[in-house]
């Protein structure tokens, strides 16, 4: 069976915490700060739900992904237009801006990613399928030459020059590779003379299995591509999440001091 891990990777929660102000001049600024935070956290922890289900699908976590996106982009240019006289809440709400920004661009191009791994299920069953239709065609060559040895000796030499897929199907240049290889292999194939019906039609399936075969892995080797990027973006979405916090954390410090 050939599969890849599955998108799974949660994403950190943005906490506020709560926030009790004294009846101060610096009182209606923080709460904006705040606020818009709370609310950022809020939309984060609703698209978290699916992000972090491991059995979501990438169709589905793209669904979670753009509306936040569309959101924390909204958020952090509102703390960033903000009309702001206190120079410490001023550079709390630019930092908390900068994390929003830095999250929206980040989901949107996680979104992005994650739409494109939609083939994930597709490209591994086709990879399944092909290989058991080239394992049947190979039984159906082998009864056939057992029966009939004489007109497989050209045929023969073709097939142990098979070149064996590699083990590693995550790895995007051992698949090029391989495919080249089949590709001249194929070629070589298609110059044996066969006069049995039964073996032209057993050979013929085999060829195109392979084909098949590597045309699904190429897919999927694209997709699992898209993964690595993605458990990146995941990270560095995560990075954000830690600088939003660090602005909840300096706002509640600032704006509860006496």
């Amino acid at each position: 069976m050939y599969s890849i891990t599955r998108l799974g990777s949660a994403l950190s929660l943005l906490v506020a915490g709560s926030l009790a102000i004294a009846c101060n001049k610096k009182a209606p600024e923080c709460k904006m700060v705040i606020g818009s935070l709370n609310e950022l956290g809020t939309k984060l922890g609703e698209a978290q739900k699916v992000t972090g289900n491991s059995n979501a699908k990438p169709e589905e976590v793209a669904a979670a992904l753009r509306p936040f996106a569309g959101f924390a982009k909204a958020s952090g240019d509102k703390l960033a237009q903000a009309t702001i006289t206190i120079a410490e809440i001023k550079k709390i709400a630019g930092d908390a801006s900068g994390a929003a920004q830095g999250l929206s661009s980040r989901a949107s191009k996680m979104a992005e990613l994650a739409e494109q791994m939609k083939g994930l299920d597709a490209a591994g069953k086709a990879i399944d399928d092909q290989k058991k239709r080239v394992d049947a065609a190979e039984a159906g060559i082998k009864k056939v030459c057992e029966a009939s040895a004489a007109q497989c000796a050209q045929l023969g030499k073709v097939l142990e020059a098979f070149p064996q897929p590699p083990e590693n199907h995550d790895d995007s240049k051992a698949v090029g590779a391989w495919s080249a290889k089949l590709d001249s292999w194929a070629g070589e194939l298609s110059k044996v003379k066969i006069g049995s019906p039964e073996l032209q039609a057993q050979v013929k399936a085999y060829d195109q299995g392979w084909k098949a075969f590597a045309s699904a892995m190429t897919t999927l080797v694209g997709i699992t591509e898209n993964a690595k990027k993605l458990d990146e973006l995941s990270k560095e979405f995560n990075g954000q999440i830690d600088a939003a916090n660090k602005a909840v954390a300096d706002a509640n410090a600032f704006c509860n001091a006496s």
